[in-house]
């Protein structure tokens, strides 16, 4: 029967439409988290890399030898924060970093000065395009709400076109011969079934009454 047929076609439509609704929000989502969370991990590991330095020179004093620990410890922390540049603006400050720990090691105040401006420099570099991520991270989130309920709707769209079609291909067809069989079990002869606009399965079912 090609209704039949029609019937299964629109059940099996609906069914992956339904499937590629919730694997498309879950795609959207998953596609979207973990760069994110790749980005602000590095972003933090160089917000790590500069407390570090600014503890180590904030802890310089008398003693040469542990002040030469100090400067390792900063060199090491230093190098971290180089290795992970994430913002093109990480340049100048880490380059003004490069060219005055040294000599601010050297109990040089104007170079100690430099580096922990530059330091600080570095900081914000990185804490500001961690909150853009995390803006960003929201409008996607955002973007992605909005195309679950986009595809929800064609979804919703698809599910009343079927439900239409089958309501007046089917269910008001077989409710109309119904209440012509009842009628004429009642003794109800001049009732009769219009059959207009009948599919041809529907037809055949009629005409064999």
């Amino acid at each position: 029967m090609r209704l039949g047929k029609y019937i299964k076609t629109g059940s099996w439509i609906l069914i992956l439409l339904n499937l590629g609704m919730a694997f498309g929000s879950i795609w959207i989502f998953n596609r979207m988290a973990p760069a994110i969370a790749v980005i602000l991990e590095e972003n933090q590991r160089s917000l790590h890399a500069c407390e570090k330095m600014l503890a180590s020179l904030g802890r310089i004093g008398e003693n040469p030898a542990h002040n030469q620990q100090l400067l390792f410890a900063f060199q090491r922390s230093f190098e971290r924060a180089r290795n992970n540049i994430t913002e093109e603006e990480e340049n100048i400050p880490l380059e003004v970093i490069r060219q005055n720990y040294s000599s601010a090691f050297g109990r040089d105040v104007r170079a100690r000065a430099l580096t922990i401006d530059a330091i600080v420099r570095l900081a914000d570099i990185n804490r500001q395009a961690m909150n853009e991520e995390d803006n960003r991270a929201q409008q996607l989130g955002y973007a992605g709400a909005w195309g679950v309920v986009f595809m929800a709707a064609v979804v919703f769209l698809v599910h009343l076109i079927f439900y239409r079609r089958i309501n007046r291909s089917l269910i008001n067809p077989l409710e109309e011969i119904k209440s012509v069989i009842e009628l004429r079990r009642r003794g109800d002869n001049l009732r009769r079934f219009s059959g207009n606009n009948l599919p041809q399965d529907i037809r055949s079912v009629y005409d064999g009454l």
